[in-house]
């Protein structure tokens, strides 16, 4: 038997480059750059400073999981062992690259679990100078033992 991991994307990336980028699909806590985001929980707003680095390589200004309120229903359904497509904005100010964490959550966001690192050329994909992100979605194995979830 399959078994099907429900989890909710409540932050996949996070990054250690200064870039300024928002994820497209699978759908992050309130953005306003995914069409296939279940409803807003009531009393919540789109974030529009989603683009925002959470800091520095020197320290972190803002938790990784700015929102705590999970929307109502699952944003995603996936089945262990199978890969995840992740795709980002193409209005990423990328500063020739960097490291990327991709990870899972499974309470709510207080804690991480990585499941995959893009090391050096994350959104470049090579040595670059340039601002633009020329790497915009990644395949993303997920484990094959990974536990359920209901988020």
């Amino acid at each position: 038997m399959q078994r099907i991991v429900r989890v909710f994307v409540s932050a996949l990336l996070a990054s250690t480059a200064l870039a300024h980028v928002s994820m497209k699909s699978p759908c992050v806590r309130y953005t306003p750059f995914c069409d296939s985001c279940p409803e807003l929980p009531p009393g919540q707003s789109l974030d529009n400073n989603i683009n925002a680095p959470i800091g520095t390589h020197e320290s972190v200004t803002q938790p990784l999981c700015k929102y705590t309120t999970p929307y109502a229903k699952a944003a995603a359904h996936w089945t262990a062992g199978s890969t995840v497509s992740v795709e980002f904005n193409p209005h990423a100010a990328v500063h020739g690259g960097g490291h990327a964490e991709f990870s899972l959550s499974y309470d709510m966001g207080k804690t991480f679990v990585v499941i995959h690192r893009e090391l050096r050329y994350c959104f470049t994909g090579g040595p670059s100078s340039s601002n633009t992100g020329t790497q915009l979605s990644y395949a993303i194995p997920l484990p094959a033992d990974l536990p359920s979830g209901d988020r």
